[in-house]
């Protein structure tokens, strides 16, 4: 097991794995990913889950159904975090390119790049009110970003 993320509605738990599975426990078992999985996330209101890979792609999954909804990409190296805004409607990702990616999770766009870090991005959060993201590196740096 490489991650794990608990649903805010606290009914279901989610787990990454180097097996290139991911388990919504303890009923189903996703596949999708061709590697390694780094990261995973639920959506703010309990309905989606997002996996990040050493594939470079991030899968959006129904978390209900299992069904995956699309593959986001746009990194260049392994996606090694994801963090979902406070409205769900977008997603930050990070990966070992350095590079920070917002998408618009309506389009599944990728709505800018912001290359920040020297290192890995290994981890990311949105501020409450959904205006700002801070990521962490393996540059040692933390980084606060407006959202636009």
């Amino acid at each position: 097991m490489t991650c794990v993320a608990i649903s805010p509605d606290g009914r279901t738990v989610v787990s990454g794995s180097a097996d290139k599975t991911i388990r919504i426990w303890p009923k189903r078992i996703l596949t999708g990913h061709s590697a390694c999985i780094n990261c995973v996330a639920i959506s703010p209101d309990s309905q989606i889950l997002v996996s990040g890979s050493d594939d470079k792609t991030i899968n959006v999954w129904n978390l209900n159904t299992g069904e995956k909804i699309c593959t986001l990409v746009g990194h260049t190296g392994l996606v090694l975090s994801v963090a979902f805004s406070p409205n769900g409607k977008n997603l930050v990702s990070g990966g070992d390119d350095g590079k920070i990616k917002l998408w618009d999770l309506s389009t599944k766009e990728d709505i800018c790049t912001r290359n920040g870090h020297s290192g890995d991005v290994n981890a990311l959060v949105f501020s409450l009110d959904g205006q700002i993201f801070i990521s962490g590196g393996g540059d040692n740096m933390i980084k606060m970003w407006r959202i636009y």
